[in-house]
């Protein structure tokens, strides 16, 4: 409903309470005699009605009694007395009392005289929120671009990356240890497995001259 009417996400709990509203009355609650109802007609046991219902986050204009205009504005009958507003939904006791979002006071209220224009979403025009903490036009509902967190790169970059590390450290890395350079002797002995799996010997071991260790 709020991306819908393109409806800031400030106004969440109207959408919200509306939505609860329009499921209680359609035909998709429980199973009454094999019949499947809505939550009201189970509770009540009217079938209620849904032709008052009408598209959330519409553009609406509300009547504005003359009386209630504060003192030193105009009070003369050529004042317009339609106020420009958001449909919110209807008041929880009856169907007779709407809520609106007026432009011009910046919060919800409840009117019985009211207009709607279906066609128009509320969220094209001014909202003129006043809130220090929020921008006027609220925090619009969008998904926001994720970023990659936590996965591992590709081996390609991997390789890239190591390439570029590696020639420029490799002059300035000096060895912990250095170890002199070790050549295997020939007669070292090889070994290998018989059809048991037995270890054999293949080449007999020959006895390595090594200097006599000083006493």
């Amino acid at each position: 409903m709020l991306t819908e009417s393109k409806i800031p996400i400030e106004f969440w709990d109207e959408a919200g309470e509306y939505d609860v509203y329009v499921r209680n009355r359609t035909m998709a609650g429980p199973i009454v005699e094999e019949v499947i109802v809505s939550p009201e007609e189970a509770f009540t046991g009217e079938t209620p009605s849904i032709d008052h219902l009408r598209v959330w986050g519409s553009l609406c204009f509300s009547y504005v009694n003359p009386k209630t205009i504060p003192a030193g504005n105009r009070h003369n009958k050529l004042v317009n007395t339609g106020r420009q507003g958001v449909f919110m939904g209807f008041s929880a006791d009856t169907t007779k009392h709407y809520k609106a979002y007026s432009l011009d006071l910046s919060y919800v209220h409840r009117v019985n005289v009211i207009k709607i224009d279906e066609i128009i979403r509320e969220g094209t025009i001014n909202l003129r929120i006043r809130n220090a903490n929020i921008e006027p036009q609220g925090t619009e509902n969008v998904q926001p671009d994720r970023k990659e967190r936590g996965r591992p790169r590709k081996m390609e970059q991997i390789a890239t990356i190591m390439l570029e590390i590696i020639p420029k450290t490799r002059g300035n890395i000096k060895p912990i240890v250095e170890l002199p350079e070790f050549t295997p002797l020939a007669n070292i002995p090889s070994f290998d497995e018989d059809a048991d799996k037995n270890i054999i010997s293949v080449t007999p071991v020959a006895t390595l001259s090594h200097p006599t260790p000083p006493i």
